[in-house]
């Protein structure tokens, strides 16, 4: 009985693997391009961002419809070319979209910058919030300017739970460098009622993320100059009432620069702030990663810094399958250049596992979420996929384990792949046997072979290097506790086999 029950489940952990989609898909749009914030829907995924065409140098709105296997089914252009702006400078607008969401009724609302509508001077930028459908299919649009101020730009939008809209950003004006951050909040079709700006502590503030506390309050994370300290960025979040009146600041002070991206909530409903900091003097680096964990009155729970990433920064997070998280960014940790990556982390902040994805020399995810199939979809900018030498819309979809699922083409270059435990179950030690083929893969993982050990948590437990062709590894399981292991050969990245590992 208990073989049959081992074999069960063995089979519908296959199964649920076999039937995930995985893809890499790189868009050549224009001169470059990147992709900001990304969501699932039914049939596939809405991607937003921008790209500087072929024939201008500045940023054009953008947002990417693709189908489950990330192949382009629509693309949308936000304004059109004859813009005001066009008219009236002969240029195109700069412009840029920085989020996407899902709103409550099953509709989408992008937020980003724009000069295109109503520029009052050549250095005029408004808040551009568009409602559309699932097919873009523009539902209306509105721009925001304020009048003394000819620079809004906006970071990260939430719904309210009055179901307007509250949009989070950095402004200043013509006359002045220093930016002040902002919040400006819009009912459901879109029309303004209230705005606030925030230059406590200044002179320069950013607001990056924003977050509706159960009490219709909210908090706010960024970033602010300290002028008491060689005017370092230091990282900072806060508390406003219903009306964005100010309540509470929590400054976060250290010796180097540092600043909060991404507010969240976390599993237990607390609050969980993404960040980087750098606590050396006299250079720039080495930036580590840094989360946060805060109550609802802005108490830390814990905080926990992750030094292996450095000089780059989480740009997004999603819960992750079967609890806990995963963030998604960029870093040159290494000397191969600035690599995208992913960071599955537990519920206490401990590190899971790590992956990271490149192409080029430049590689970066934006947004991270989890898809319905169990996997995980990234978007960002890659480089080395075009003849220009600019970045591509990237859209990645992995497994539940950031690896990526063998379609066609690579179950053609694996077939010959095999992975055989025994005795197993076992109690002190097993063998391990992978035949490892010759991939010539060009994929976007880790490059070569290894077999990695995880428990049922998810968390890596090692990584053993392989060869190609035959490989014989002794696994010791004397300090691991017994239960149900999960051994993945992965050959570049990809999943290529796995076999439960019981250990008695």
């Amino acid at each position: 009985m208990r073989i049959i029950k081992l074999f069960i489940l063995f089979c519908v952990v296959t199964t649920q693997t076999q039937a995930q989609i995985q893809f890499d898909k790189r868009y050549p749009l224009g001169l470059a391009s990147v992709g900001r914030k990304v969501v699932e829907i039914s049939g596939g995924y809405i991607c937003a961002g921008f790209e500087i065409s072929d024939t201008n140098t500045y940023n054009n709105n953008l947002i990417v419809k693709s189908d489950t296997n990330g192949d382009t089914v629509k693309t949308l252009y936000i304004p059109p070319p004859d813009s005001t702006y066009w008219n009236l400078y002969n240029e195109d607008p700069d412009d840029i979209f920085t989020d996407l969401i899902v709103t409550n009724d099953s509709n989408l609302v992008a937020v980003g910058r724009s000069q295109a509508y109503n520029p009052t001077n050549y250095y005029d930028y408004d808040i551009l919030l568009v409602k559309l459908n699932y097919n873009l299919d523009t539902l209306w649009l509105k721009t925001y300017s304020h009048p003394t101020d000819s620079a809004f730009q906006p970071q990260s939008i939430i719904q309210t739970s009055d179901g307007g809209f509250l949009i989070c950003g950095k402004q200043r004006s013509f006359y002045n460098t220093n930016w002040f951050g902002f919040l400006y909040k819009v009912d459901s079709a879109g029309n303004f009622q209230w705005y606030k700006s925030y230059n406590n502590p200044g002179p320069y503030q950013a607001i990056w993320g924003v977050i509706e506390l159960p009490d219709h309050s909210f908090m706010c994370s960024g970033t602010s100059i300290n002028v008491s300290s060689s005017n370092t960025f230091d990282s900072y979040y806060f508390i406003v009432d219903s009306l964005g009146n100010l309540l509470t600041t929590f400054p976060v002070p250290s010796i180097g620069d540092d600043g909060l991206n991404v507010i969240e909530y976390s599993n237990d409903n607390n609050i969980m702030i993404l960040g980087l900091e750098n606590y050396t003097t006299g250079n720039i680096d080495p930036y580590s990663n840094c989360i946060y964990k805060v109550d609802y009155f802005g108490n830390v729970i814990w905080k926990k810094t992750y030094g292996d990433f450095y000089n780059g920064s989480p740009l997004g997070i999603t819960r992750a399958h079967n609890g806990g998280y995963v963030y998604a960014g960029g870093s040159d940790y290494t000397a191969a250049g600035f690599h995208a990556y992913i960071h599955r982390i537990d519920e206490n902040g401990d590190s899971l596992w790590f992956r990271n994805f490149s192409y080029s020399g430049f590689d970066e995810f934006w947004d991270i979420k989890t898809t319905a199939d169990g996997g995980y979809i990234m978007c960002g900018q890659t480089g080395g996929c075009n003849n220009n030498g600019g970045t591509c819309f990237w859209l990645v979809k992995t497994d539940s384990l950031g690896l990526l699922v063998t379609g066609i083409k690579e179950k053609e270059i694996f077939k010959t792949a095999t992975l055989t435990i025994y005795p197993n179950p076992a109690t002190t030690y097993c063998t391990i046997t992978a035949i490892v083929p010759q991939s010539n893969s060009t994929g976007i993982g880790k490059k070569g072979a290894s077999i990695i050990l995880f428990d049922m948590r998810g968390k890596q437990l090692l990584e053993q290097p392989l060869q190609t062709g035959s490989n014989t590894v002794q696994l010791n399981l004397t300090n691991y506790t017994s239960g149900t292991y999960l051994a993945v050969l992965v050959l570049d990245g990809y999943n290529a086999a796995r076999v439960k590992v019981v250990k008695e």
